[in-house]
């Protein structure tokens, strides 16, 4: 389910904090309403893509395990990706 529009604010909120600010701050190279754009096709993308990402989970974690447990499994796996 799409988030709402208070979740989205929120979530682009925490993620110019963490991203613009502090000792690992990136130059801010985008506008508000780009980024805004972004999340947007991110959360679309994550609703077109649920049952693949369902499908592509083995058993017997695919049917045992709750749709905030398979996230949380999700999120660790990107941060690791992407942070090192």
């Amino acid at each position: 389910m799409a988030l709402t529009d208070p979740q989205k604010r929120k979530a682009l909120q925490e993620f110019v904090q963490e991203v613009y600010t502090g000792d690992n701050a990136v130059p801010a190279t985008f506008t508000k309403d780009e980024i805004v754009a972004a999340a947007t096709a991110i959360d679309g993308w994550i609703d077109a893509n649920q049952a693949s990402f369902n499908q592509a989970l083995p058993e017997p974690f695919k049917s045992g395990a709750s749709a905030s447990l398979k996230a949380a499994l999700f999120m660790a796996i990107v941060e690791r990706r992407f942070r090192g």
